[in-house]
């Protein structure tokens, strides 16, 4: 695609992992999707045993041209809901002593390193990744929440961010919660006070994602009341 007619180009976007990839096309260029699927055949494809396209699963175009090229469906893999802030209850109660602070306010940075490590069982999470975030120019500190107890602990975080293509639209990207300070609502808490954030500076339409059914964070999720819910699927195919 790389010699593609500019137009072509601004249509397409790839998000690509090891053997995952991603196809972004614009609504008027759906027509491009066979030949982006015989590129990735002819040329991503040749150094990989395999790949994996991953689609909203109500995507009956692309997936017919996946099928039609020899993928096959390979799973559930993740929920994407939307969340309508100017039609749900954004209140929240907080336990006695505990409130909700942005990063730079707690400046706490170590105890969110931990945070994070807790909350995903991920040791490898460092200091040097969070600095990262922080460094990017659409990271927004009042969007960046945590829930402190009384002690000073951060036990559960968010962050929203604005959407930089669609105006009026958000996202919340992570959620965490300490594993000792789980089922008692701190990310509820958290996430209803970023949604009320996002709201005061015009975004309507917020958007959370998480694992497919039967992770647990479904049940949070789906009890912040989603105006919608779509499933995204993997499509597989194995190249000799």
């Amino acid at each position: 695609m790389e010699n593609g007619s500019r137009q072509d180009r601004r249509a397409l976007h790839f998000g690509v992992g090891q053997d995952d990839l991603f196809i972004e096309i614009h609504p008027e260029h759906h027509a491009l999707y066979p030949a982006i699927l015989d590129w990735v055949k002819s040329a991503w494809a040749a150094s990989r045993d395999k790949v994996e396209v991953f689609l909203y699963a109500e995507d009956a175009q692309k997936i017919a041209a996946l099928q039609a090229r020899g993928f096959a469906i390979d799973g559930h893999c993740e929920n994407k809901r939307t969340y309508d802030l100017n039609s749900i209850d954004l209140g929240y109660e907080l336990e006695s002593g505990f409130s909700i602070q942005t990063l730079a306010e707690s400046g706490n940075l170590e105890g969110r390193v931990a945070l994070t490590v807790s909350a995903f069982d991920n040791p490898n999470y460092t200091m040097g990744r969070l600095t990262g975030m922080l460094a990017s120019p659409d990271h927004v500190d009042d969007y960046h929440l945590m829930v402190i107890s009384p002690d000073g602990q951060p036990v559960a975080y968010c962050v929203g961010w604005h959407e930089t293509a669609r105006e009026g639209f958000g996202y919340i990207e992570p959620v965490g919660t300490h594993a000792d300070f789980r089922r008692r609502g701190f990310a509820t808490a958290v996430i209803q006070e970023c949604f009320a954030r996002l709201k005061a500076n015009g975004i309507h339409t917020a958007e959370i994602a998480s694992g497919a059914e039967p992770n647990v964070s479904n049940f949070l999720y789906e009890s912040l009341h989603p105006a919608t819910k779509r499933e995204v699927h993997r499509y597989l195919k194995h190249f000799s």
